[in-house]
């Protein structure tokens, strides 16, 4: 449960506030404030006692987590001993050398006030029980999202890992051959690769970055792609400036960029291509990628915060299920030239949507479309500013 020190502070300024009402109220009425001070300290006294006694002996030992045998009678047990120590204070101390005039109303110990004294202590002891409890259920409520968010964070970093593949292996034995043949290039490929491994390694660590930052290192990567492919590779980025301000969570649109060289560039046995897109709707960021595949025929349809179910079903496919996982749409027949056909994507597109479902919960949108001889992938994100 809460630990004493987180909630000492409010048990402080309640009982505090306790003892001046009782003391201030009571002076009010009969304007004897000497007596009722010492009263205030006797009723505040016991009534703490009682209220640690419910509290740390009765309710979180034999009715928390779970009720134990006996805890009833524990309970009434403690509420009698309470009673009576207040009662002994009331009667042979305060009535007796405070206030006097009280015992002509207190005749008997045993006196059926007794009953009422024992109600207003335990009024002001379930208060103060209570504030505990509503001290220990926020703090609960905190703990749990701040473990949300480490989650969150975890899965965030495992999924950046995801993002730098293998291909900075290759790109150094690339630049490898090129100095083996002193090529002209292999400076400016080192310094691209510097840049890449400098922003994985610094510039992702920021919640959000500008587009254009994002955009620079997406071109980075097609650089140092384009020394495996050659001439064989036709690339084209599309910006328009109407995107400028926009901030996007770093390493989200590499990616798709990657989903294109290694689903569709590398599968290609000639001349292969690239489509890059990046435009506006509204508070919207909408980046468009396309690229030559080898023959296929599948449809996928994955879908976010703001749905496309109307094309899904168009296409004749299945329904997204109630958990958000993406939308698999197979053409019917048995594939082109009566071969089945594997999908397109994996990793890197699954990785997208996890990332999408922490960092753009209910502000997001992703579809993916293969069909023969191309695949087109569509991403709409909500702008989100540092």
């Amino acid at each position: 449960m809460l630990p004493w020190r987180k909630y000492r502070h409010v048990n402080f300024i309640f009982w505090t506030g306790y003892f001046l009402y009782e003391w201030l109220a009571n002076s009010v009425l009969d304007d004897a404030y000497k007596a009722n001070f010492y009263q205030a300290i006797i009723y505040t006294s016991v009534s703490i006692v009682a209220a640690w006694v419910t509290l740390h002996i009765v309710l979180l030992r034999f009715f928390l987590p779970e009720r134990k045998p006996g805890a009833w009678w524990v309970l009434a047990a403690s509420i009698v001993a309470c009673t009576l120590l207040r009662r002994v204070f009331s009667y042979y101390i305060i009535y007796r050398h405070f206030h006097p005039e009280y015992l002509q109303w207190h005749k008997s110990f045993w006196s059926p006030k007794i009953i009422g004294e024992a109600a207003w202590m335990y009024l002001v002891v379930g208060f103060n029980n209570m504030l505990y409890f509503m001290r220990a259920w926020y703090e609960q409520q905190r703990i749990s999202e701040v473990l949300k968010k480490d989650k969150a964070i975890a899965q965030l970093e495992l999924l950046k890992s995801q993002v730098h593949p293998h291909f900075i292996f290759n790109t150094l034995n690339n630049i490898y051959s090129l100095s083996l043949h002193q090529d002209r290039r292999t400076p400016d490929m080192i310094h691209r690769l510097s840049s890449l491994l400098s922003y994985m390694l610094y510039d992702s660590k920021d919640a959000v970055i500008p587009v254009s930052k994002e955009i620079e290192y997406v071109q980075n990567y097609i650089e140092l792609q384009k020394i495996r492919y050659s001439d064989r590779l036709d690339v084209s980025i599309n910006v328009f400036l109407a995107v400028d301000g926009f901030f996007v969570a770093p390493l989200l649109l590499l990616p798709l960029v990657e989903n294109c060289f290694k689903h569709g560039v590398a599968s290609e046995a000639g001349r292969a291509w690239i489509r890059m897109d990046l435009s506006r709707d509204g508070d919207w960021l909408v980046v468009k990628l396309e690229n030559s595949v080898a023959e296929k025929c599948v449809t996928e349809t994955a879908d976010g915060a703001r749905g496309a179910r109307g094309d899904t079903e168009a296409a004749g496919g299945t329904t997204e299920t109630a958990g958000g996982a993406p939308l698999v749409n197979r053409a019917s027949g048995p594939g082109v030239n009566g071969h089945a056909v594997p999908e397109n994507g994996g990793i890197g597109l699954d990785n997208v949507r996890r990332r999408l479902e922490i960092l753009y919960p209910e502000q997001h949108d992703f579809k993916t479309l293969s069909e023969a001889q191309s695949f087109l992938a569509v991403l709409k994100i909500k702008n989100q500013a540092p």
